[in-house]
């Protein structure tokens, strides 16, 4: 089995283990082998092999920083020929070559929600085959579904993904036979590789609040998020969304199937890595692994600084892809991938057909300050009339004559004016406690790391969870008049404006909630006598944080005061004004 830290361990140390895993870090004279076998998981573990040859020999391969294997081939050759790429302890292996979510070999299942499964991409019944210029080789292990169980819904059965490996095709052997190199993305054609001397580790926050990690910890790290990749969930190209289908492309013998899940999966390692009690060299094996999982995730969306793909909003599943992608940026010396990051908050942040990330996306800047909910600030009559169609139905609000429910509608629908958290039905209910513990933990992030800070600039996620963390919902000041109680949830359509005697819409002059008019649908009817809005009685109550992130729970104080910049003035680039490529990340006025 090849294990990445070997090469930290063995450097310089020459060829001590057998084939592709014998540890050498000298170019000049690399492993050669013509078998990768690799062992995943635990306690259901599966089980890896890959056989090639170069011209019917050895080729020469080795292991990148976060333990993927590189295959070069041998000196003379002009190519690399895969034999075969075999799994045992689950189901079906796919193959896909440089991989695009547009057109993926896998996972051919029961149930397809979308079109983008391409059985062409699948080139394992291919084999062999010759590559003579660099590729990157993506096998998907489908789960035995009959055995292991599925993946979330029902929607999904017969695609659930279990584990990755990639094996990426090299032209000729990386310096340092790859051991100080990111694996390069599996996505583009060019395959740019990233030295770990092409980072500034000066910028890792060192903690002493945060217990040691050591070496067996560090294993598992290594191993989960270089068999994970959450690539295949973005929005692809023409903007469609793998929302269920997410779950299916997690690898989910590693990671939650649920996007949520994941990202708190993410911050735990992220931060269980930045105690000052550890030596770099101890951890870089799995920091190189998450460094890696943002880069790809990066590069899927990016293609040299111009956006093609996007990130997506909505429940749980969309969150976990932004942060990973600002980590790598944020720890290259490079600063073009931070500064192309850096535009995201300006420009696609509450507008139509962008994309934008979760993170971002579900905090709206008010009248109150930001407030929670997804929604495009041009929210039409569609969007407004719903919103206020559930609040009667859901019968929360101040003065309902109804039993208070919360589980009906859309469940992450801000308020159109701006003035109080969402959803609809309650404030604070369903997805936004989901979606806190990890934007909290962005949050922390951004504070502990200036670059993060500056390249999510977005000042409005800063004050957020400020006003969570200090006062809980926000739901006062609302001059909106709630529902009338006297409207009847049972037969007004709001929707529709179909059968409801006060709402705003209505024409029997008698409108006593709801939007002034649909030409002005931001605009609500004003509280009357005695109103304090729609949801006076929850001001201020805590929401409960959904897949919390421990270390940010427990010192969210300390965390909270290590970067005054980053809530002070958010908005200046660190890519224009006070930081150059190559700083340590402190702040310089």
């Amino acid at each position: 089995m090849g294990v990445a830290f070997l090469s930290a361990i063995l450097l310089n140390a020459g060829p001590l283990l057998a084939g592709c895993d014998c540890g050498s870090s000298d170019a000049g004279d690399p492993c050669t082998g013509q078998e990768i076998r690799t062992t995943v998981g635990g306690p259901r573990t599966i089980d890896l092999t890959w056989t090639f040859s170069s011209g019917g020999d050895d080729a020469r391969c080795g292991q990148f920083a976060n333990g993927d294997y590189w295959v070069a081939p041998a000196a003379g050759a002009g190519a690399v020929t895969l034999l075969a790429v075999t799994s045992a302890g689950s189901g079906p292996l796919a193959l896909d070559e440089n991989p695009q979510i547009e057109a993926l070999g896998f996972p051919d299942g029961e149930t397809r929600l979308y079109d983008n499964y391409v059985a062409a991409e699948d080139i394992a019944g291919d084999l062999p085959l010759a590559f003579d210029s660099s590729t990157s080789l993506v096998a998907a292990v489908r789960r035995d579904e009959a055995v292991n169980g599925n993946c979330g819904t029902s929607a999904i059965v017969g695609n659930c993904v279990d584990v990755y490996q990639v094996v990426t095709i090299l032209d000729a052997v990386p310096p340092m036979a790859g051991s100080r190199t990111l694996r390069p993305s599996v996505g583009p054609v060019q395959k740019e590789l990233i030295h770990l001397e092409d980072l500034d580790w000066s910028r890792l926050p060192s903690l002493d609040y945060i217990p040691a990690i050591d070496a067996g910890e560090v294993e598992p790290i290594r191993e989960k998020w270089s068999h994970a990749l959450e690539i295949f969930s973005i929005v692809d190209a023409e903007g469609e969304s793998y929302s269920e289908a997410g779950r299916a492309f997690r690898a989910g013998l590693l990671v939650p199937d649920y996007g949520a899940g994941t990202a708190r999966n993410f911050y735990d390692h992220l931060f269980s890595l930045f105690s000052s009690g550890d030596d770099l060299t101890t951890k870089e094996p799995a920091l190189a692994a998450m460094l890696t999982y943002g880069k790809d995730l990066y590069d899927a969306v990016f293609d040299h600084g111009i956006q093609r793909r996007g990130w997506g909003s909505g429940a749980g599943q969309h969150l976990g892809k932004f942060p990973p992608a600002v980590f790598y940026a944020a720890m290259l010396r490079d600063p073009g991938p931070g500064a192309a990051l850096a535009t995201i908050s300006a420009s696609q942040v509450g507008r139509p057909d962008t994309y934008a990330p979760q993170e971002l996306e579900q905090i709206n800047d008010g009248p109150n300050g930001p407030v929670w909910g997804d929604a495009p600030d041009v929210m039409g009559r569609y969007d407004v009339t719903r919103f206020w169609a559930e609040m009667l139905s859901a019968q929360c609000f101040d003065g309902a004559l109804g039993e208070c429910r919360t589980t009906g509608g859309r469940r992450t629908t801000r308020d159109p004016m701006t003035f109080v958290d969402g959803p609809p039905a309650k404030p604070g209910s369903s997805y936004m406690g989901v979606a806190l513990g990890p934007t909290l933990a962005f949050a922390a992030l951004a504070h502990l790391m200036p670059r993060v800070c500056a390249i999510a600039d977005y000042p409005p996620l800063i004050a957020y969870a400020d006003r969570i963390r200090s006062i809980g919902l926000q739901t006062a000041n609302d001059p909106c008049a709630p529902p009338d109680p006297r409207e009847n949830p049972e037969t007004c359509d709001a929707f529709r404006s179909r059968d409801c005697e006060y709402y705003g819409t209505s024409n029997t002059g008698t409108a006593t909630w709801g939007p002034i008019s649909l030409d002005d649908v931001h605009t609500c009817i004003p509280n009357g006598p005695g109103q304090n809005g729609r949801f006076p009685q929850f001001h201020g109550e805590d929401v409960s944080v959904g897949y919390k992130v421990v270390v940010v729970e427990d010192h969210w104080d300390l965390i909270r005061a290590s970067n005054e910049p980053c809530s002070d003035d958010l908005s200046i680039h660190i890519f224009s004004d006070g930081f150059e490529s190559g700083d340590t990340g402190a702040w310089r006025p």
